[in-house]
């Protein structure tokens, strides 16, 4: 197997306009990382909000018009529009999603044997306290990657992700596995935070007592709450 050259990371988007700023600031700093290892990263958007384009925009992002209806019609409709574009793995990011300082590394490491893989730990925060967990043995769409040719793949059979509110992750995995025959492996962590605000597909709940804190953790924390 090779790795990647260039990267293409995916993410719907709806509302929570300042924390999709945040994360966008996070994306710059991981940017940096994958570029010192010598990969090329695009950042495609889908969504259809007016103040969504205009900040994506402003990043420099590829913007694609996705209907907000159906989380699972919009990734597809976002990843249909992103075969128009040259690229080697699909990184699958919400935009409440922040990949830890380092993750790129693990990614680069990662590549060289492995075609599809998702985390199986992730840092989940609460916005409102900034308190939040680690969840451990979770395995989360947040940070998968999918190199392309099994996205192809998938594509010519169906689609990958269908016509579903919840449960995208899976059912898209799932789609992926009955295509190609390729199960997804899984990644060691933590090296992603997920951060709970006011729009939310899955909820925040806590894996133990053990308690961590969003300013320790995301860079961007600051950026969070910003005017």
């Amino acid at each position: 197997m090779e790795r990647p050259r260039t990267i293409a990371i995916h993410t719907p988007v709806w509302k929570r306009l300042i924390m999709t700023r945040a994360f966008y600031i996070g994306l710059q700093r991981s940017i940096k990382e994958f570029n010192e290892l010598g990969y090329e990263v695009q950042v495609h958007i889908g969504g259809d909000e007016p103040e969504h384009e205009v900040l994506a925009k402003q990043f420099g992002w590829h913007w694609h018009h996705c209907n907000n209806k159906n989380l699972g019609i919009k990734n597809e409709t976002l990843l249909k529009a992103m075969y128009d574009y040259e690229w080697d793995v699909l990184l699958q990011m919400g935009s409440d999603d922040f990949l830890l300082p380092r993750a790129p590394f693990m990614y680069h490491n990662h590549w060289a044997h492995h075609d599809h893989a998702w985390f199986d730990s992730i840092y989940q925060f609460e916005l409102a306290t900034g308190e939040g967990t680690l969840l451990k043995g979770y395995r989360c769409g947040a940070g998968r990657y999918i190199k392309r040719h099994l996205l192809e793949a998938t594509s010519k059979k169906g689609v990958v992700w269908r016509h579903a509110g919840i449960g995208n992750d899976g059912h898209s995995m799932r789609a992926i596995v009955a295509a190609t025959g390729v199960e997804p492996v899984v990644m060691n962590g933590p090296h992603i935070a997920d951060v709970k605000s006011d729009v939310n597909v899955t909820p925040f709940w806590r894996h133990d007592s053990d308690m961590y804190y969003l300013k320790d953790i995301v860079p961007e924390y600051p950026h969070m709450t910003a005017p």
